[in-house]
C-alpha cells in the first residue's frame, strides 16, 4: 500500500515503510554523426525520438539515452572542446548515411569534421557504428573507412516520406519500430563498448604505472645529482677555505721572516761598526 502524500510504500503488515524512489536511469551517451546538407532532417528526427528514451539494459537495469546533438549543444567559444570529448565519451554512435557524406572533403588545412569524427572512431572503437539508410540504397553512401572495417555492418532505414506520413496521420508505430531497433544495437554495441572502456582503462593504468617508475627515476636522478653538485660544492667551498688559511699561514711566516732579517741586518750593521771602530788607524804621511 502507498501513502499518496508521501510516495512511500507501507508493507501490508503495517510494518516499517520501503522506499518507492525507482532506481536513477544509467545514462547512455550516443553520438549523431551527419553531413549537415542532405541529413540534418534525419539528425532532427532521431535527436527528437531517441532523446531521453529510457529501456532496460541486458541487467534489468534501466537506461536512459542521452543523444549528443551538436545543434542542440551548448554555446561554447571553442565547438570543438565540447565536441570531441563528447565523441570520446559516447557508447554508441549513429551514422546517417546520406549521399553527401559518401565523401572525404578534406583539404589542406581544412579537416573534414565528419570524417574526423569518422577516423576517430575507427581507430579507436571495435563497436560498428549504427548506420541509418536515408536513401534505402544500401551500401551505396556508406563511407569506404567503415566499409573497410565493418564490411557486414548493419543498416537501418528511415525513408523521410514515411515519417512524414507517420506524424500526419498521428501513427507512431512507424517511430516505435525506428526506436526499437535504435535501442536493439544499442545494446549490442554498449556490451561490447564496456569491455572496451575496461581495456581502455586498464591501458591507461599500465601507461600511469609506466610513468609514475618513469617519474621516480628521474626523481631519484635529479636528487643524486643535487647531492652530488652540494658534495662538489662544499669540496669547493673546502678547498678554498684551505687556500685562504695557507695563504695567512704564508703571509704570516712571510711577515716574521721580515721581521728577523731587519733584526738580524740591524744586529749585522751593529757588529760590523764595533769592528771598525777597534781597528788602529793608521797615520797618512
Amino acid at each position: 500500500m502507498m501513502n499518496e502524500k508521501s510516495g512511500i510504500n507501507l508493507s501490508p503488515d503495517g510494518g516499517a515503510p520501503s522506499s518507492a524512489i525507482p532506481p536513477t536511469p544509467r545514462n547512455v551517451r550516443v553520438f549523431l554523426c551527419y553531413r549537415r546538407n542532405d541529413g540534418a532532417w534525419y539528425a532532427e528526427w532521431l535527436n527528437e525520438h531517441l532523446t531521453e528514451t529510457e529501456y532496460t539494459d541486458s541487467g534489468g537495469k534501466p537506461c536512459r539515452i542521452r543523444i549528443y546533438y551538436d545543434k542542440a549543444a551548448p554555446g561554447v567559444a571553442d565547438w570543438k572542446s565540447l565536441h570531441f570529448p563528447s565523441l570520446q565519451a559516447s557508447q554508441s554512435l549513429i551514422l546517417i548515411c546520406t549521399p553527401g557524406i559518401a565523401k572525404d572533403l578534406s583539404k589542406r588545412g581544412h579537416p573534414d569534421w565528419v570524417y574526423e569524427e569518422l577516423r576517430w572512431w575507427v581507430e579507436n572503437k571495435r563497436t560498428y557504428p549504427i548506420v541509418i539508410d536515408a536513401t534505402g540504397e544500401g551500401d551505396r553512401w556508406l563511407p569506404e573507412i567503415i566499409a573497410r572495417k565493418w564490411p557486414n555492418v548493419n543498416r537501418i532505414d528511415l525513408d523521410k516520406g514515411q515519417a512524414e506520413t507517420a506524424v500526419a496521420s498521428r501513427n507512431v508505430d512507424f517511430a516505435d519500430r525506428i526506436r526499437e531497433r535504435v535501442i536493439g544495437t544499442i545494446k549490442e554495441s554498449e556490451r561490447a563498448t564496456v569491455f572496451e572502456d575496461l581495456e581502455r582503462f586498464k591501458r591507461l593504468s599500465r601507461r600511469l604505472k609506466l610513468a609514475l617508475v618513469s617519474l621516480c627515476v628521474v626523481m631519484l636522478f635529479l636528487i643524486g645529482a643535487t647531492w652530488f653538485a652540494l658534495e662538489q660544492r662544499t669540496e669547493a667551498i673546502r678547498q678554498k677555505n684551505m687556500v685562504a688559511l695557507e695563504m695567512k699561514k704564508t703571509e704570516a711566516a712571510y711577515r716574521e721572516l721580515r721581521v728577523a732579517y731587519e733584526e738580524l741586518r740591524a744586529l749585522y750593521i751593529e757588529k760590523l761598526d764595533a769592528t771598525i771602530s777597534k781597528l788602529p788607524v793608521r797615520k797618512i804621511r
